[in-house]
């Protein structure tokens, strides 16, 4: 025999819950959106690692940007700098409309160098 509860559900308590579905339902959209946008972060920069829960990007020293003048034969290569590239992640997720990452910002973190190798 089925469990019947002493009192019929509230209209409110019906609403409450409808309101809790809508409320998991776009929390789960945003989170799945996050991940999508994630993977297409992960595919441009294949050589850093990116948590996407924590959203932090750790760039390798191979493409960190040296301290001072650059010789003008590496001006071509593509540098990373921690504020442009933090400026960058933050213009593209409110350009994607990815809820979690304007609320858990992104933030780049530089793996530090090796000091036995030499400057490339």
């Amino acid at each position: 025999m089925a469990y019947k509860p002493d009192y019929p559900p509230t209209r409110s308590s019906k609403l409450w819950t409808s309101v809790k579905r809508i409320v998991y339902t776009l929390f789960g959209l945003a989170v799945i959106w996050h991940f999508t946008l994630f993977l297409g972060l992960r595919q441009r920069n294949p050589d850093m690692r990116i948590n996407p829960v924590t959203n932090v990007v750790r760039v390798p020293p191979e493409l960190q940007r040296p301290s001072g003048p650059i010789p003008p034969r590496r001006l071509s290569r593509n540098w990373v700098e921690k504020e442009a590239f933090e400026m960058e992640l933050r213009e593209n997720a409110k350009s994607m409309m990815d809820v979690y990452a304007l609320l858990i910002r992104w933030t780049v973190e530089f793996d530090p160098r090796d000091s036995t190798s030499e400057p490339e």
